[in-house]
């Protein structure tokens, strides 16, 4: 019985491995960023022109500069995968909840200090806690939707690379890399 437990278990998780690791294409038009210190020093995002087994055009944005390489100078490639507005809006909640918190916690202590009785101290320290945490986290997920960020994946480039060269010859590239 265990055994087919640990077996199914197993199983389940090679499933959802597929899943998880979506493989992602990059394709002419694709927006990407490009990390090649041997054609230019700084991190190129811009648009690809021509993606082939052996080589790489993108044109920056900003300045149109066109860089052709070969993929065996490319030391990382990555491409827009379009908004992610629910890590934004969890990113800025969390932070809207802590800067409310915060503001809730002292303002509190001052806004009861005007009241001189003491019993209203935490009464009031409670509901200016309470406030600031709504108002935060309010305010935080209104941001994080508005203010989205672009979500960039990882692409792994294969590591053997095989083309065709102008004259009619074959290239095949083995690139292995360091973790």
């Amino acid at each position: 019985m265990l055994k087919k437990t640990i077996a199914a278990l197993c199983l389940a998780g090679a499933a959802a491995l597929p899943a998880a690791a979506q493989e992602i294409t990059i394709e002419p038009g694709d927006e990407v960023r490009v990390v090649a210190p041997a054609r230019a020093p700084h991190r190129i995002q811009g648009e690809v022109l021509l993606y082939r087994g052996d080589s790489l055009a993108v044109r920056e944005d900003g300045t149109g500069t066109v860089y052709e390489m070969p993929l065996a100078d490319v030391r990382r490639l990555s491409k827009n995968v379009g908004l992610d507005r629910g890590r934004s809006i969890r990113h800025s909640v969390r932070f809207g909840l802590f800067l409310g918190t915060a503001v809730g916690a002292i303002a509190g202590p001052l806004i009861a200090s005007r009241d001189r009785d003491p019993d209203h101290f935490y009464p009031i320290l409670g509901a200016s806690t309470a406030s600031g945490v709504l108002l935060g986290a309010g305010i935080g997920a209104a941001h994080g939707a508005f203010f989205a960020g672009d979500r960039w994946q990882a692409f792994r480039m294969p590591p053997v690379q095989a083309g065709v060269t102008r004259d009619g010859g074959a290239v095949v590239a083995v690139s292995l890399r360091a973790p």
